[in-house]
């Protein structure tokens, strides 16, 4: 009892004789009884003033009931699933799931407005712009801290739940502290990305804004011969097309004053940072690019061999239980375990160069030789880190050489296919074919009935069409995954979501998506996360739309209205403030009004979106594309542009009906509907040492805050990999019951010692396992060890363990399905 309250088996034990004093129904009743009652009484109300309890009867009387309940079920220590106190706890870790995903919504549309104003601005503004975009995340993440430490104070304020949850709020306090600057942090990298691309693009816009004013003007000459208004619309188009031929091979003629790294180049530089990384071992590195060279290699694959493992085992005899990753054994060389599990460990440390290498390409804008050292140096790192821990075995020089050569192909081939992309996207004959058709409208002006107004205004609406398009993927990233939390709780925490994933699994009835849960579960709920987004975005509505359409055009619409909106305005502006300037702007006689200079109403205009933050607008692009000098009918010219303005947004939101095709270019974006929900749910991934089941709880960083990693449930030990020495056959026992017993287990985090099961916190001291938990596993996972029993045998090479004796193969998938129900006390929604 001492481990869950205040209690002295001494003072605290109060023997009560019997009711009646005698045998009933004549019998007195017995005095000592109510003695006994009324010292029961004042011990318990003096401990209560002396304790300063805010405790009422009320929650007094749940509590004793809650107690004598777990007392009858031998419940004692770290009582969890029968107190007030899990109930207060999970409440509490709940709460502070959605303050980080309040904190993560706010992060990201701070992002994306700080995307719109550093890639809107000048380039002589654009250190000042960035330095205020950081001054803006960090005032606005602290007014959004603030509201949440409000509603933090409220929750311990609550009279009823004061004393129970006093003893977490220091710690909270902290955890919430520690999430906003973590997204703090997180917006700050982002900015600095968005500032280093827009400074890497600086010399190609310059470039491309020479390229655009000299076809501009050319234009503009071919348009003034005289000879072709007589021709017909089809004669002018080929002969514009003729010209435009011409001017695009003079221009591919023409120097490229941006040059990018040729792969000679860069195969040079990556052989230079690998002998340099590798001085030790640089005559490995020499041997291995002389077998294989960087243009050979390319994907992430290393065949693990006996050169690459030196085993640090020492001999012991004995019965024992080993798991999959590190498993443990009599024999002092390596063994196929210890090869499993550098098989593993690989996978995870391309996983992470994986990581690495995107946020590479994501910023760069050429061949970076500091981030590519950079990205080596992590890798090495991280495999000292391995061989400096407990393990079975360490991986040898040639081991740490060939995965580098594997990685240095890798980065190769990523690179070269990078800056061919950017080459392209930046190679001016390709900039300008992409606007041809607006200088084709332009040439076209001066001999059709169509104003200089329609062209400016068309022209113009051409120029934000992609603008906005990319604004409204940005807020569907967003709104995807609001919507998917607010329709289904599944979506709201990490341990509903799991129970969603489980029954996806029964459904799929595919063993390799149940390895990959099992063995890496963080991968296996990202993998889920993009299969619900994109069943959540083809849901059919009411109105027989997708429900992605439904979103698309909603948002799409606010978008639009707000650009229209500043249309009318900045038109409203240039009249009043150039009203006096009669050189620029003049009322004509019937009324309207004239603006002389057209780049004063895109400068105007091109304000007002900056500050809107909405959507990302060049200037000088807008200034030279929109294709006139002057405007004759500004009020006609502004309800063409919004008029071509919602045509346009009719074109965009048209592309939403393909559904699949939005789906997939959502899901290629850093802040996909999908990483944003898994990163929104994730919380610890820490698996349990013994089962593999994942840490329950929804803050990744719960240990600084001083609370372990924990799971209410937990399963039978071979889904972590575990079988008997003796007779290598599975585990089915459950760790938590495991820690009850005399049983021990020996691994890799042992070194290959005995060590008790209840004595586990020396091993894994960051671990609470409860005994307060229940003894077996859910029925769910006694369902899936039977119907893939010769699967799982298959998988920890062990010897066939049936489960007639246990019961579990009458379950059935409806039954496993409807246990998950019962073990979270969740609904599962329906298909």
């Amino acid at each position: 009892f001492q481990d869950v309250i205040q209690f002295d088996d001494e003072t605290n034990v109060t023997y009560f004789p019997n009711l009646w004093k005698g045998d009933p129904p004549m019998a007195p009743v017995n005095p000592g009884y109510s003695f006994k009652a009324s010292t029961l009484k004042q011990a318990i109300m003096t401990t209560a003033q002396v304790n300063g309890s805010h405790c009422n009867f009320g929650i007094f009387q749940l509590r004793v009931e809650r107690l004598w309940s777990a007392v009858l079920q031998e419940k004692f220590v770290f009582s969890f699933k029968n107190t007030l106190e899990v109930a207060a706890y999970n409440e509490l870790d709940t709460k502070l799931s959605q303050w980080s995903w309040n904190l993560q919504q706010k992060v990201l549309e701070l992002q994306h407005q700080a995307g719109n104003q550093i890639n809107s601005c000048k380039v002589s503004d654009l250190d000042s712009v960035f330095d205020n975009c950081l001054l803006e995340v960090e005032k606005d993440l602290n007014t959004t801290y603030l509201k949440l430490k409000e509603e933090l104070v409220k929750l311990f304020e609550n009279i009823e739940k004061t004393e129970t949850l006093a003893q977490w709020r220091k710690s909270t306090e902290v955890r919430l502290k520690n999430l906003c600057d973590e997204h703090k942090d997180e917006a700050r990298k982002y900015c600095k990305v968005l500032h280093l691309n827009r400074e890497g693009r600086v010399k190609v816009d310059k470039i491309q804004q020479t390229y655009l004013q000299q076809l501009q003007a050319q234009v503009v000459v071919l348009a003034s011969n005289a000879k072709l208004a007589s021709l017909t619309a089809q004669k002018r188009e080929d002969i514009f097309n003729t010209q435009w031929k011409k001017w695009m091979e003079d221009l591919s003629r023409s120097d490229r004053p941006v040059k990018y790294a040729s792969e000679n180049h860069m195969r040079v530089e990556i052989t230079k940072i690998l002998d340099k990384i590798y001085n030790a071992h640089s005559q490995l590195v020499m041997l291995g690019l002389r077998g294989k060279p960087l243009p050979m290699r390319g994907t992430l694959k290393l065949d693990i061999i006996q050169l690459h493992l030196s085993s640090t085992k020492s001999a012991n005899k004995g019965e024992i239980t080993f798991d999959r990753k590190g498993g443990s054994s009599t024999n002092t060389e390596v063994n196929e375990e210890d090869f499993c599990f550098a098989r593993t460990e690989t996978a995870d440390f391309f996983h992470q160069v994986k990581k690495w290498m995107e946020e590479i390409l994501e910023s760069c804008q050429d061949f970076s030789k500091s981030q590519v050292s950079d990205l080596f140096m992590k890798l090495k790192k991280s495999i000292e880190k391995f061989n400096n821990g407990k393990n079975n075995f360490t991986f040898t020089p040639h081991y740490q050489v060939d995965i580098a050569l594997t990685v240095a192909g890798y980065v190769f081939q990523h690179f070269i296919v990078k800056v061919k992309q950017l080459a392209f996207e930046n190679d001016p004959v390709e900039s300008m074919n992409r606007l041809k058709p607006i200088f084709f409208r332009t040439f076209e002006t001066q001999f059709s009935e169509a104003s200089n107004d329609q062209t400016a205004a068309q022209n113009l609406a051409n120029i934000l069409t992609k603008p906005i398009e990319k604004a409204l993927i940005e807020k569907l990233q967003l709104e995807i995954v609001s919507s998917m939390k607010t329709e289904s709780s599944h979506f709201r925490k990490k341990n509903y979501f799991k129970v969603l994933v489980m029954k996806d699994l029964a459904v799929a009835n595919n063993f390799e998506l149940y390895k990959e849960y099992l063995s890496n579960i963080s991968d296996s709920l990202k993998y889920w996360s993009k299969v619900h987004v994109k069943r959540h975005c083809e849901l059919k509505r009411d109105n027989g739309n997708s429900h992605l359409f439904n979103l698309a055009e909603l948002n799409l619409n606010g978008i639009i209205t707000a650009i229209t909106n500043l249309i009318e305005e900045t038109s409203f502006e240039v009249t009043c403030v150039s009203s006096s300037n009669s050189d620029k702007v003049l009322t004509t006689a019937g009324g309207s009004v004239q603006c002389r200079d057209v780049k004063k109403w895109v400068e105007a205009f091109h304000e007002n979106v900056k500050n809107l933050k909405l959507i990302a607008i060049d200037l000088q692009k807008m200034m030279v594309m929109v294709g006139v000098s002057s405007i004759h009918n500004l009020n006609f010219f502004t309800q063409q542009l919004i008029r071509n303005m919602k045509l346009e947004s009719k074109k965009i939101l048209l592309g939403f009906e393909n559904t699949a095709a939005i789906v997939d270019k959502l899901t290629k974006s850093a802040n996909s509907p999908h990483n944003v929900l898994f990163n929104s749910l994730i919380g610890c991934k820490e698996q349990c040492p013994f089962c593999k089941e994942q840490c329950e709880l929804t803050v990744e960083n719960h240990l600084i805050a001083g609370k372990p990693h924990y799971s209410e449930i937990h399963r039978p030990r071979c889904l972590g990999g575990y079988t008997y020495i003796t007779d290598k056959k599975l585990v089915f026992e459950v760790c938590t019951k495991a820690i009850e017993n005399d049983s021990s287990f020996k691994n890799a985090d042992t070194k290959n010692e005995y060590h008790p099961y209840k004595e586990y916190k020396k091993i894994y001291p960051n671990w609470q396992l409860s005994t307060e938990s229940p003894k077996t596993g859910p029925k769910y996972w006694e369902w899936f060890i039977a119907t893939y029993n010769t699967e799982i045998v298959k998988w920890n090479e062990a010897e066939p363990t049936p489960v007639d004796s246990e019961g579990w193969q009458d379950i059935t998938e409806e039954d496993a399905i409807d246990n998950l129900s019962e073990t979270y006390g969740l609904k599962i929604d329906a298909d």
